[in-house]
């Protein structure tokens, strides 16, 4: 379409085909193509067209069933917040040789769509589904003949392949040793021991159970309240100093006067919260003796633990002292809930409970 000049594709975003013609005489004379590349440009802009109308579509359609309840029957994708793609389902052939691979996509396929169905018969179609069903994910498009069910693979290779090379023997004869998954993943993480593959099979469908990370609800109507997985500066305002870590010097707090919260703030400040429980993951963080939560230093991937009437950091994340929990400095009427940019006291879990505080600006406390 191009002659062959690996042009980048023209932007169709706000275009109908209606005005394809004009708009492939236009690109082609600032392009200098020869005539027999217009049928070609005008297939690949018809094409390009059609995938942004259908791409405003699905975003329409996603608005309109947002906060719905999810029903057996209904049909679904698969989003990875982190990367926007989408989860579907390859005409490639998986590490088992027997099962179809599962891949994301920036853009998804019609095998993305898949359709939620009661692992027993103890749900029937329309019913709502709720956070801890066990469920099974079905193509509603055939691959080969066959809807196929998402599945995860009998590999599990154990912390015993750690630093043994190559691979050992299954009915595939790929299974991956635990480095080359903690090599595949870029970490070094003792947490994880092993590791499975997602693909999609005919045969027995594995038992999936959804958890509600957060509800629609707070993604709009309390934005400005903080929230599990939200990344944080902690800034104590009687030295006037944040919290940070390196590792020569460890947990300890530096003076700053960057307070605005437009002000450049140094990454050895930045920490993410995570909440202790499963599900509601990242719902909005309370302020209760009830509620716990981790702090993970952004730049060392490392959780704040105490350690007697100091702070430290550790990569063993389980750990009780990694528990923190938050209270409110001014007692509000309502829930406990908290608002970013909010004073708070941070406190210690568990049965002799302490708080995080600074004697002066560098003290490891």
């Amino acid at each position: 379409w191009d002659g062959g000049k690996r042009l980048e594709l023209p932007d169709v975003h706000g275009m109908t085909t209606a005005s394809i013609d004009k708009l492939a005489e236009d690109f082609a004379q600032e392009h200098n193509l020869h005539v027999q590349c217009m049928p070609h440009l005008r297939e690949m802009l018809e094409a390009l067209i059609a995938r942004e109308d259908e791409r405003e579509e699905n975003f329409a359609e996603y608005r309109r069933q947002e906060g719905h309840e999810v029903l057996y029957g209904s049909m679904c994708q698969l989003l990875h917040v982190s990367t926007g793609r989408m989860l579907c389902v390859s005409k490639l052939q998986a590490m088992e040789r027997t099962e179809q691979k599962v891949e994301i996509s920036l853009e998804g396929t019609d095998a993305a769509v898949l359709v939620i169905k009661p692992a027993f018969k103890t749900h029937s179609q329309g019913e709502p589904v709720s956070s801890g069903d066990l469920v099974k994910f079905v193509t509603k498009k055939k691959l080969h003949g066959h809807n196929l069910s998402l599945h995860m693979s009998s590999f599990n290779p154990d912390d015993a392949d750690r630093g043994r090379p190559g691979t050992a023997g299954t009915r595939s004869g790929q299974t991956p040793t635990l480095d080359t998954i903690l090599s595949s993943l870029k970490t070094d993480s003792k947490a994880i021991v092993g590791a499975q593959e997602l693909n999609a099979t005919a045969g027995r469908p594995t038992f999936l159970r959804p958890m509600l990370f957060a509800s629609s609800r707070d993604k709009h109507s309390v934005k400005h309240l903080l929230k599990a997985e939200d990344y944080v500066c902690f800034y104590d305002k009687d030295v006037e100093a944040y919290l940070s870590h390196t590792p020569e010097a460890g947990p300890h707090f530096r003076c700053s006067k960057r307070v605005s919260s437009k002000a450049r703030k140094k990454s050895t400040w930045m920490w993410k919260i995570e909440s202790k429980t499963l599900v509601g993951a990242g719902a909005c963080v309370r302020c209760s003796e009830t509620a716990h939560y981790r702090l993970k230093h952004v730049v060392t991937g490392k959780y704040l633990q105490r350690d007697g009437d100091t702070l430290a950091v550790t990569s063993e994340y389980w750990k009780p002292n990694c528990l923190f929990t938050f209270k409110r400095f001014s007692r509000a009427s309502g829930d406990d809930s908290t608002s970013k940019n909010s004073l708070i006291f941070l406190r210690s879990a568990g049965n002799n409970p302490a708080w995080v505080t600074a004697a002066s600006p560098s003290d490891r406390l």
